[in-house]
């Protein structure tokens, strides 16, 4: 995905949720070997930067994982509780965008 994809997406996505006015956070995130973590995001969204591989991705919103083949659709926004899991056998980072309403 492009920043300007990004960008026109996630302005119609806010505007969709009726919010007047949001803020960005690009978050970086570095997984360990076999690790994993959680996200609670009940008042915002994320989404995913890219396509990493080797990363399996759950939340309220759906799933992303490339080796998966039993998901049809890969989500790239995410919110609720997030669990990411790094299925790789090094270290792996990953990237998404927080969107947090302002006003």
């Amino acid at each position: 995905m492009t920043e300007a994809f990004i960008s026109s997406y996630v302005q119609k996505r806010s505007k969709e949720l009726g919010w007047p006015d949001f803020s960005l956070r690009l978050r970086q995130f570095n997984l360990d070997m076999g690790s994993s973590f959680e996200l609670e995001s009940y008042t915002d969204f994320y989404v995913l930067l890219g396509q990493p591989e080797d990363i399996s991705i759950e939340s309220d919103s759906g799933a992303f994982d490339l080796g998966d083949t039993a998901i049809s659709e890969q989500q790239h926004e995410h919110s609720g509780t997030i669990n990411i899991t790094n299925l790789g056998n090094c270290a792996k980072s990953i990237s998404l965008v927080q969107v947090t309403q302002t006003s």
